[in-house]
């Protein structure tokens, strides 16, 4: 008959753990939001090292950016891509003009973001 090895399953149960919990801290580092002070309008931030923009974001921000723990609500006013980062901000109210000016921002220069926090 042959011997069985319980420490296998251990081995293979410790590597799932292993890898579920690199994937939950690969996911929170991935993507953040942050919102805009006294108004609705968000920028959620998707790609490596997201966490650490956004940390910086609301550090150096002249805008009043803080850390939104929150999905993202509102509509999307435009996306915009660079150095393999997504940038999504969204906005409600009648005239979303906080949304629409980092929209503008983003459109004259997407690397202005990441420039702006010294990345």
């Amino acid at each position: 008959m042959p011997r069985r090895r319980p420490w296998a399953a251990t081995l293979f149960l410790l590597v799932v753990l292993a890898a579920g919990a690199g994937f939950v801290q690969f996911r929170r580092t991935y993507t953040c939001t942050v919102g805009v002070s006294a108004t609705d309008a968000t920028l959620t931030v998707r790609g490596w090292g997201a966490s650490e923009l956004c940390g910086r974001l609301v550090a150096r921000s002249t805008r009043g950016y803080y850390r939104r723990d929150a999905s993202a609500t509102g509509n999307v006013l435009c996306e915009y891509d660079d150095d393999g980062k997504h940038y999504v901000v969204r906005d409600q109210g009648v005239m979303m003009l906080i949304g629409r000016g980092v929209c503008a921002e983003l459109a004259n220069d997407p690397s202005s973001v990441r420039r702006s926090v010294g990345m």
